[in-house]
């Protein structure tokens, strides 16, 4: 008899996002009935396995300071036109 308290794993490549109380994981694998690779999905944080949090924090910060170094300013910008029409 199984046990229903067991929790399943499912291996993740990356964390690709994050939101307030999610992360959007991209998996490992193959789907067999599509015979394409597993959809990405969002999932709690407390999903998420420290190892994966740990990666995705580093990548956001390199992203972020080669950002910083190349002069290309992250988020939102404004165009202001100037002139008439």
């Amino acid at each position: 008899m199984k046990n229903l308290n067991q929790k399943k794993e499912w291996e993740a490549v990356a964390i690709l996002q994050e939101t307030r109380g999610k992360y959007l994981i991209q998996w490992a694998g193959i789907d067999p009935n599509t015979k394409k690779p597993w959809g990405s999905t969002w999932e709690p944080k407390r999903m998420a396995n420290k190892a994966l949090v740990e990666d995705f924090k580093k990548r956001n910060l390199k992203q972020r300071s080669n950002q910083r170094n190349s002069g290309v300013q992250a988020g939102p910008c404004e165009l202001k036109l100037i002139g008439k029409l």
